[in-house]
């Protein structure tokens, strides 16, 4: 053991000052971290709220339905067959990974509980 460690062994006191100063010096740097962090976030909120971004859209606060452009007057059902034909659908995932695996769980408990 080298002898600086074994003279602070020897003297308690003298340790623990060394290990708070330590630790005061370790919070004051996570400190100084997290501000400036903060201040990034800070700064990228207010460029984004400045930019007229709220709520996730553009242009600020929530559209009424009727600020939307209106869907093309569909006169007869063969018209709106055809639109609905000439559409490009794909497919997307109804629950989210956390939702899918809480299905399958319940899926399991009622199939045991009513085989039927």
């Amino acid at each position: 053991m080298p002898p600086e460690i074994a003279a602070l062994i020897d003297k308690p006191l003298l340790l623990a000052a060394v290990l708070a100063l330590g630790a005061v010096c370790g919070i004051a740097v996570e400190r100084f971290v997290q501000s400036i962090d903060r201040e990034k976030r800070r700064a990228y909120w207010r460029g984004r709220n400045q930019n007229g971004w709220k709520n996730g859209k553009q242009g600020g606060g929530p559209k009424l339905v009727a600020a939307h452009k209106e869907a093309p007057a569909l006169g007869d059902a063969a018209e709106q067959l055809r639109l609905v034909m000439a559409s490009d659908f794909k497919p997307r995932a109804l629950l989210n990974k956390g939702e899918a695996r809480v299905f399958a769980e319940l899926d399991k408990l009622v199939i045991a509980r009513n085989p039927g």
